[in-house]
Parts: structure tokens; sequence; C-alpha cells
């Protein structure tokens, strides 16, 4: 790290009366969080993160505040077998959007909070949603839920409620797998919890604690997989109960973890680069670096994929390399804002300003797009 630890953390005091208390987020549980259809107006959409942070002091702050300042709620995005998922972070609205950009979208259910994660599994689409908490609730991190939303239709269904604050998610139709963000107390270290629930319902089991955030989960048959930003640790843990263990350690801040074809892939944020090694164990290798920062990293058949951070003239591109590593290069054009990346195994979507549609990742599927024309 450019900067001493020991001097980062003293540091950190200096700078918690401003920034950290400018970063609390309010979330709270008073009422349903969810509704069954019911348009209500669109609010004006928030402006993405400009860039990520600059050097390891804005990097510690943040894994002690639990976020990036002022990070905005933004649209989420699952692909599924015949549909794509949005969960619109202007209204609160889950849509299922047809994959071949035909036919009208179904409108399953509105959030009355913030989507924070989402996953289909087992005929269902999972959401965690948190709710903006009284102006007298001090700013802590006290009120959320997780969401299952039938693919067919009917009532949505609130799993478990009464969480501090979830946020990852992972489910394979038998288990559902959530990470529970809270604040000891205000203005201090955010906390995970690892927690684990039948996917009918009951009461969440910790599998494990984390201090600071940790940013996603990914599932295999047996292990639920995470990053440890504070520790620096590739963590794995039986699904079915057990104490969780170190695959990696000493990693530099990593975050964003995917697992595909029996390897795990991460950021680290204090080099940002992406690092690959087998799920059951190994030796950690980088995948691909770059310096304007990763954002809604995939992983599929075809490689990684991923949105720079920092924008290239106010403009983003979606960029790719080989799960074998090597050059990244860019798999769309320039637009102005992507909000999430999915995909199905054989294509790459996105959602931008509220739509769902399939990423043109070639430069005839591009031509075709500019001229208007159907596959």
């Amino acid at each position: 790290m450019r900067k001493n630890v020991t001097l980062l953390l003293a540091l950190i005091g200096l700078v918690a009366a401003g920034a950290l208390a400018a970063w609390t987020v309010r979330l709270g549980l008073g009422g349903s969080v969810v509704e069954t259809w019911g348009m209500r107006p669109e609010a004006p959409r928030a402006p993405l993160p400009a860039k990520p942070p600059d050097d390891d002091l804005e990097m510690l702050t943040a894994l002690f505040d639990g976020g990036a300042p002022g990070e905005p709620a933004h649209d989420l995005l699952v692909a599924g077998a015949e549909e794509l998922y949005l969960a619109r972070a202007s209204d609160g609205a889950i849509v299922a959007v047809p994959k071949a950009g035909h036919g009208t979208p179904r409108k399953l259910a509105r959030l009355t909070g913030v989507a924070r994660a989402r996953q289909v599994d087992g005929g269902a689409l999972w959401v965690s949603t948190t709710r903006e908490a009284p102006a007298d609730a001090g700013g802590i991190a006290s009120g959320g839920a997780v969401v299952r939303i039938a693919l067919g239709g009917g009532a949505p269904t609130v799993v478990v409620g009464d969480l501090a604050g979830p946020h990852a998610i992972a489910s394979d139709g038998r288990w559902v797998f959530v990470v529970d963000v809270g604040a000891r107390e205000p203005g201090l270290l955010r906390s995970s919890v690892v927690e684990r629930l039948p996917a009918t319902g009951g009461k969440p089991a910790a599998v494990a604690r984390c201090e600071g955030e940790v940013t996603s989960l990914a599932l295999d048959d047996a292990n639920v997989y995470w990053a440890d930003p504070f520790d620096g640790t590739i963590v794995a843990a039986p699904k079915a109960g057990g104490d969780p263990r170190s695959l990696a350690v000493e990693r530099g801040l990593p975050e964003q973890i995917a697992l595909y074809g029996g390897a795990l892939y991460w950021v680290e944020r204090r080099s940002e680069t992406v690092w690959t090694m087998p799920a059951a164990g190994g030796t950690p290798r980088p995948i691909v670096q770059d310096f304007a920062g990763f954002a809604n990293l995939v992983v599929d058949g075809h490689g990684l994929w991923w949105v720079s951070e920092a924008p290239l003239a106010g403009r983003f591109r979606i960029l790719t390399v080989a799960t074998t590593g090597g050059d990244s290069s860019p798999a769309s054009d320039a637009v102005e804002e992507v909000d999430a990346l999915a995909s199905d195994g054989a294509h790459l979507y996105w959602a931008r300003s509220g739509e769902a549609s399939r990423v043109p990742t070639s430069a005839a599927e591009r031509r075709k797009e500019d001229a208007g024309e159907d596959e």
C-alpha cells in the first residue's frame, strides 16, 4: 500500500466527522417492503459515481463506512432462461423483459424500498431490499428484507425481514444466502454477516461475520464464496454448515467475486486487477488490469466483461478479455451510461436508462443496431 496502514487507521478519525457522516446510508423497515404492481411517478435518476477512490486512504475509509461517497441506487439486471429481469431504481418496479426484444414487458412487482441485489433461481427472482429510515433514526442501518418474486406471477413474498441492511444475495433454490450489512454505532465501522436461510422462509443462521462490507456472493454445489476486503481474503464456507476457510490471503482489497467453470474471479481495488484461482484452492493469478476501475463484472464462457468505473470523455464502454487473460478490448460502442450487465451464457445484456436489451458485442451487430434493423 502507498501509505502505512497504521497511519491510515489513525487518519480515519480525522475524516470521520466529515466524510463518514456524509456517507451514512439511512435504512429502515417501517411498513411493507413490497407491493403488487401499482405504478407511481418516477423520481429523478441520480448520477453514477464519476470515479473510484483515488488512493488507499479513500479505500479504507470506504471500508469503514461501507460504501463510496454518495453512492446512488441503480438499476439491477439478471438473465433468466426466457426473460430478463430488471429492477428499476427510479420507481422500484420489477419488470420481466422478453430477451428477443419483442413483446410487452411483464410488470411483476414494485418495491417500496431500494433493491440492492438480485438472483434468479428455483423458479423465482430473489431480491434484497432496504428502506429509508425516518429522519430521527440516527443514520444506522436498521431495516431490510429478502423478497421472493415468482417468475410466473403472483404476490411477492417477504422471506425474511428485520435485517439490518441486506445487500449481496445468492440462491440455489433450496437455500438463500444474503450479506447483512450494519453499523455498530453511527459513523463507525460497518460489519457484514453472511446469513443462510431456507428458501421457503425461516430464521437466518449466521455463516460468518466480517469487518467491513462484503459486496457479492458466489455458489457452487458445496460452498458459498465471498471476498473479505478488510481481511484481504477469499473465503469459502460449506453451504450445509461448517467453519469458513480462507482460500487466499493478503489480497489487495478484494471484492466483486464471481464463479465460472470451477474457478473464482474477483477484483482487487488496490491494483485494479481481476484475479482468478480454482474454487478448490490453488495459487491466484492475475487476468487483466484496468486502472479506470471495474464495475459490473460478469464471467461466462466467452470471457470476462465489465464497465470501467471512470468514463472516457464522459462516456462508458463494455470491455472484455478471455478467461485465460490477455489484453482487454472494447465490446461495445461508447455510451452515456451502463447501469448493469448480465449474461445467460450465450449473450450479454445491459440495463440503460431504465430499459434492458441485448448488447451488440460485434461490429456487425453494432452496424445493424445503428441502422435500426431487427436481428
